[in-house]
């Protein structure tokens, strides 16, 4: 064989290769689970729907094959609900559309309504409980309204593989790992780090007030000082840990890796309120409960002696203000670190 057949023979083996692996790493998207779901087959015979392409990043328009799933909305009240007028009310034109959810988990939910020429369009978005599951579908809208987030595609895809009966792939693996979160958060509330952040912290305040007072280091302050940090650390992670665990939310921080001073601390000022979430970044609302929720919980609490009672606003500003200092660390700590090396050696 010539060598520049063996040439072509590899270059397209790698063009293969990196194809699949493109594929393997692709997100789920909208459209890509609603030509999942309409490739089973039992909606309508294969090419009789189609989606548009997206525009948005919510709902998906169907392109034809509308008439189609709204003779099966109306047809088979077995496998669809009609959604009643009241929440017909988020959605444009409410008196004259016409909303369907499929009674499987997850749920295709369609909505109809006029178009300009009087033709009948429709717009397709996934919910990952149908209708007959009201509560935990009520979560997931609160998850969704809490966070200015959205309903995970990846999610959505793995409930679409698990009903499949004819999906012959193994079930994806779950986007959220609560077991690990869990441990994580026994680590940061009650672990080591914890501990001696608490002895450290109420040692160095007891010293200043010590101080200040000419009294001596050892006394009942310095005591009431680190159960209390304990304790406030306790509860702020207690409250982080279960809207996280609600939610579903990382709370971890992680540099930006980008370019210009400027823009990285910047970064770092919107990572302290946001944070990467299930399609696109969610407002960070368990750090919102935690520096909110962990004042007024300790306003009950007993002052060391000799010390006035603390402000919860002043201290729901300082609680949030570690959020924001530890955002900055990790976005700037490989600098932080290397400075300091230099000046060390």
């Amino acid at each position: 064989m010539p060598r520049a057949f063996w040439k072509r023979l590899g270059i397209a083996i790698l063009f293969c290769v990196a194809s699949a692996t493109l594929w393997g790493d692709e997100p789920r998207t909208i459209e890509s689970n609603i030509r999942y779901r309409i490739a089973r087959g039992d909606l309508a015979s294969p090419g009789e729907i189609e989606p548009a392409p997206a525009d948005s990043r919510r709902t998906l328009r169907i392109e034809y094959g509308i008439d189609q799933l709204l003779h099966e909305c109306l047809a088979d009240p077995d496998h669809w609900e009609k959604d009643p007028f009241v929440f017909r009310l988020a959605h444009r034109h409410p008196a004259s559309s016409i909303g369907c959810r499929e009674r499987s988990s997850p749920s295709m939910h369609i909505v109809f309504h006029d178009g300009v020429d009087g033709s009948k369009e429709g717009r397709v978005h996934f919910d990952l409980y149908g209708p007959d599951k009201k509560l935990p579908h009520a979560f997931e809208v609160v998850r969704n309204r809490l966070t200015f987030g959205r309903t995970s595609e990846y999610d959505v895809y793995r409930g679409l593989v698990r009903a499949n009966p004819n999906a012959g792939l193994p079930l994806p693996k779950p986007r959220y790992d609560l077991s690990a979160h869990a441990k994580k958060y026994l680590h940061d509330a009650f672990g080591p780090a914890a501990i001696g952040m608490a002895v450290t912290s109420g040692a160095a305040s007891s010293l200043l007030y010590s101080v200040r007072n000419g009294s001596e280091l050892g006394n009942g302050p310095y005591v009431d000082r680190i159960a209390r940090n304990l304790v406030r650390n306790g509860i702020s992670q207690s409250i982080e840990f279960g809207a996280a665990a609600f939610l579903q939310q990382d709370q971890g921080f992680s540099p930006s890796h980008d370019g210009g001073i400027g823009k990285r601390i910047r970064i770092a000022a919107y990572h302290s309120l946001f944070v990467k979430g299930r399609q696109g970044d969610e407002l960070a609302f368990p750090r919102i409960a935690a520096a909110l929720g962990t004042p007024w919980a300790m306003h009950s609490w007993q002052s060391p002696r000799g010390v006035a009672a603390q402000d919860p606003w002043l201290q729901a500003s300082l609680l949030f203000g570690r959020y924001l200092v530890r955002s900055y660390w990790a976005e700037f700590r490989p600098e932080i670190m290397r400075a300091v090396y230099k000046v060390h050696h």
